[in-house]
């Protein structure tokens, strides 16, 4: 079975809905006022941005191990690139 990548934007805009109506549900049932809905929201908010940077931050600490040499390749020096003419004879 293959594994496949997450898709980040659609889950964020799921939490990020998710959230939106669960604030609104917990007002409708009277468990919180606007007063306090007012306070529940951003750090509802805040909350979900901090874990689409910890998502992300262990993505690219994992994308970065699972490919070991990665961005440390340096330019070719030029006794190892081949010439114009090299290249048309090979």
């Amino acid at each position: 079975m293959r594994l496949h990548s997450y898709d980040w934007v659609a889950l964020s805009f799921g939490a990020l809905f998710l959230a939106i109506v669960g604030n609104w549900w917990a007002h409708e049932q009277g468990l919180v006022s606007i007063g306090q809905l007012a306070l529940a929201a951003p750090i509802t908010l805040i909350a979900l941005g901090l874990v689409g940077i910890v998502g992300s931050l262990t993505s690219a600490s994992r994308t970065r191990s699972a490919t070991p040499g990665a961005g440390t390749r340096t330019a070719p020096s030029p006794e190892e690139t081949p010439t114009a003419a090299e290249r048309t004879s090979q």
